[in-house]
């Protein structure tokens, strides 16, 4: 998975809305999904987050339509900024990729916006990212209460990337898919 952000004044409200670049190659069905997405851009689609073991991961359904479903899984200590963005702006942005794509290698190709439950629809998700940088920072070597510091500002400052704004946002990141 190749990931980015993407952040305009005139769109999404001037929000940071991530983009996640998926390996497509053994799921032809995700592919179809995103390029049927630039023909028929409204849709339905559930999405969850769950948490486990240091990871995250969002469960997503695509109804219509081209129906599909899969699971992104982020592992927090070295992707948490993705969630975050995501929990933030209640969207992200998924381009269909291979093993060697990044997000440089395919700006300009299109994508499918999907909304994806903000952070109040997962309670605690603050304490798990904390926690998840925090055992980062006792692995290499922090002690507890110093890691715990660690981690507490490294989350407010990924918070406050993902509640950043462009000036001149209009309409709010979820209104701007329909």
């Amino acid at each position: 998975m190749g990931d980015g952000m993407v952040m305009r004044a005139d769109a999404f409200g001037g929000a940071p809305v991530p983009v996640l670049v998926l390996d497509c190659t053994p799921f032809p069905d995700i592919r179809e999904a995103i390029r049927v997405a630039e023909y028929e851009p409204d849709g339905d689609v559930k999405s969850v987050w769950g948490t486990g073991g240091g990871r995250v991961g969002l469960l997503i359904e695509l109804i219509r339509p081209a129906p599909t479903s899969f699971l992104i899984d982020f592992d927090l200590a070295t992707q948490g900024i993705l969630p975050e963005l995501a929990m933030g702006t209640g969207l992200i942005e998924i381009k269909a990729g291979h093993p060697q794509s990044t997000f440089k290698s395919t700006f300009k190709e299109s994508g499918m916006y999907v909304e994806v439950p903000s952070r109040e629809d997962f309670t605690p998700w603050p304490a798990v990212f904390v926690k998840a940088l925090m055992e980062q920072a006792r692995r290499g070597g922090a002690k507890t209460v110093d890691a715990r510091r660690a981690a507490e500002k490294t989350y407010e400052y990924i918070s406050s990337v993902a509640n950043a704004r462009m000036r001149g946002g209009t309409e709010s990141p979820s209104e701007a898919v329909h």
